[in-house]
């Protein structure tokens, strides 16, 4: 079974008895350039950071044509829960590396990776099953970008929301999904 979410491709994946909600980020069902949207991909806020579908050759795109980069400071991208967090590509043109936290706490620091302007991606991946709730890319510009961003929630329960509503739908008013029963 698949469900698009905000342009994330979450998928019903069995773990124990129980099903997770998958989120896989390419970034391109975002058009142009502009700070990447409250909500998108189930993400409540994404801090500094900005979609951009125009060309770049020291900062490709790992797939389609479209990624993020950070515009500031600030270059955590906050859950706004607990997920468990699966891969990410990386380009850069500094040195990086990818640091993992829940609830302010240092969960995971990946290596340090070599800068690699102009790609390919770097992938980095977190083979724990860990939950963090927030991930950081470490780097010492602002000269980076990241794409295919995975990761999964746990089993949501009655009442709770999991899927953010898109802002830009076509009724010009935001979308509702409620349950009921048992």
């Amino acid at each position: 079974r698949t469900l698009a979410c905000l342009g994330a491709l979450a998928l019903a994946m069995p773990e124990v008895g129980q099903a997770q909600q998958v989120h896989l980020l390419d970034f391109d069902d975002l058009v142009g350039a502009g700070p990447v949207p409250s909500g998108y991909g189930g993400v409540p806020s994404w801090g500094s950071w900005a979609f951009s579908d125009l060309p770049d050759p020291v900062l490709p795109p790992w797939s389609g044509p479209c990624r993020i980069r950070s515009t500031g400071p600030q270059r955590r991208i906050e859950f706004g829960r607990d997920v468990t967090f699966g891969s990410v590509r990386v380009v850069a043109e500094a040195p990086f590396r990818v640091r993992l936290y829940r609830a302010g706490q240092l969960v995971w620091t990946s290596f340090q990776y070599a800068a690699n302007s102009g790609g390919p991606a770097r992938w980095v991946y977190f083979a724990q099953p860990t939950p963090v709730d927030t991930f950081e890319l470490e780097c010492a510009t602002d000269r980076h970008a990241v794409d295919d961003l995975l990761y999964a929630v746990a089993p949501v329960t009655l009442g709770e929301i999991f899927c953010f509503p898109n802002q830009f739908n076509s009724t010009g008013g935001l979308g509702v999904l409620a349950g009921s029963g048992s």
